[in-house]
């Protein structure tokens, strides 16, 4: 579409980072990659698609850590779907026989199939619920009523088949082809195991149900930004979860639908950004699987976010690393982040990295470079890749939390540039991170004067920022 105005300036404005990157040969992006590698890739990609859930999960959370893995990896298995073939409806009666009781089929109606995953698989469905309506002489009755609803189902023996792939992976990370062939400083056996972690987190449904009560409570004010909602009558087991049915349109069809309405796409453009923003730095609540085909919009032009069964939450210190990481990009101290970046890789790895000079002066360079009307926070997915690629190049174990936070940011770029090829990110993200790191400063001199105790029943145990962004 065209791009409200959009000029040949505007156009080599937005392409400017990958012209700096270019110089010296250090362009990450770029599609020039070595093709006898791609098609090994491509092969090794048509194997996975074979492979068990926790292996094609696994691949999945690798091809997101260009950091551990590289570009050219990631580029090739970022691409790789969750599509399964589904299990036999016995099975998911079977599931809510379990959770609702011998009459379920009272409560309960089936409707189609909408997608099935490697984990489990989601029916349109509809639920009896009771609703008070007010007769002629003003009494409250109750009434039932059919609603829509999405009903997820996991798939049978799911918890089996994972650990026994994560078995098989725990033994290949552990073996001496990794541990002595110079690939030791990808701790692979802490990668496996925070893999293990986030999978574990989407086997059981009740996790989720949690999740999306805390993003209902984060986001209760906001207008702008929607989750499904839990049917209390219906509450979640291990197997199934029953939410609310989220009409939408996925984000990427909706920018092409309304091409010619660039004031609505700018609009949920921001709004997007926003709240990503405010899961990372406001609410230390981060939607774990944020991809287009999770995002949606509404008939009432809102953003709707589904499948929270993966979230992140930061503790205190990776928070607090983030932040400064963030702060020192925003202030184009690219020499600060840098070393930030490795001093949290060698604490962690108990080893130094190579040439830290060298890759510290990598990421200087890059915020030099990022100065002016190029400026870092208007391009961030690019740049992450970069230094991403720059972390594998020197043995930087960049901090997950960091990564994790980084890429969210990046998915919502995507996002973002699908709406308003336009948008300035950094002028909405500025302000939050701004916001956050100010207020931190706040409470930690408000905790060393007055007490960690006495601060926290002030601000109700949530970090300030979240009452004033």
């Amino acid at each position: 579409r065209k791009a409200s105005g959009t000029s040949s300036s505007d156009e080599q404005r937005k392409d400017a980072h990958k012209v700096a990157l270019q110089q010296d040969g250090e362009d990450r992006t770029s599609s020039t990659t070595n093709p006898f590698v791609t098609a090994y890739l491509k092969f090794c990609l048509s194997g996975v698609e074979w492979s068990g859930a926790a292996v094609l999960k696994w691949m999945q959370w690798a091809g997101g850590r260009p950091d551990l893995f590289g570009h050219e990896f990631c580029q090739v298995f970022g691409r790789l779907q969750d599509h399964t073939t589904p299990h036999r409806l016995k099975v998911t009666e079977q599931r809510l026989k379990e959770a609702y009781g011998e009459n379920w089929r009272d409560q309960v109606k089936l409707g189609e199939l909408l997608g099935s995953g490697c984990i489990g698989q989601v029916y349109k469905g509809q639920v009896l619920k009771k609703k008070k309506r007010k007769s002629s002489d003003d009494d409250e009755n109750e009434q039932d009523e059919w609603h829509d609803v999405a009903i997820k189902v996991l798939h049978p023996s799911i918890e089996s088949t994972i650990d026994t792939d994560l078995e098989i992976m725990r033994f290949v990370a552990s073996s001496s082809f990794v541990q002595q062939g110079g690939l030791e400083w990808l701790n692979a056996e802490g990668a496996v195991e925070e893999f293990a972690g986030l999978l574990q987190m989407q086997l059981d449904l009740r996790r989720e149900a949690k999740n999306l009560e805390e993003f209902g409570k984060n986001f209760h004010n906001d207008q702008t930004v929607v989750f499904p909602k839990l049917i209390p009558e219906y509450p979640a087991t291990q197997h199934v979860l029953v939410e609310t049915y989220e009409e939408g349109i996925p984000v990427t069809q909706y920018a092409k639908k309304h091409s010619d309405d660039p004031a609505l796409l700018s609009q949920l453009c921001t709004a997007g950004i926003r709240a990503v923003c405010h899961m990372i730095f406001r609410d230390n609540f981060l939607h774990g699987d944020l991809h287009p085909g999770n995002v949606l919009v509404n008939s009432k032009k809102q953003i709707v976010l589904l499948d929270v069964g993966m979230a992140t939450q930061y503790t205190a210190e990776d928070h607090q690393i983030i932040v400064d990481i963030l702060t020192a990009f925003i202030h184009k101290k690219g020499a600060d982040a840098g070393r930030l970046l490795m001093k949290d890789s060698n604490r962690r790895r108990q080893c130094d990295g190579v040439d830290e000079e060298g890759y510290v002066k990598k990421i200087e360079a890059l915020t030099i470079r990022a100065s002016g009307t190029d400026y870092l926070m208007e391009h961030l997915g690019t740049y992450i890749s970069y230094i991403c690629q720059a972390a594998a190049d020197h043995h930087v174990l960049m901090n997950q939390s960091f990564v994790s936070a980084a890429l969210a940011i990046k998915v919502q770029e995507g996002i973002a540039l699908a709406l308003d090829p336009t948008v300035r990110i950094f002028r909405v993200a500025n302000p939050i991170i701004l916001r956050t790191e100010t207020q931190r400063r706040m409470k930690r001199f408000g905790e060393q004067v007055f007490g960690k105790t006495l601060v926290g029943d002030m601000f109700g145990g949530k970090e300030i920022v979240g009452k004033m962004a």
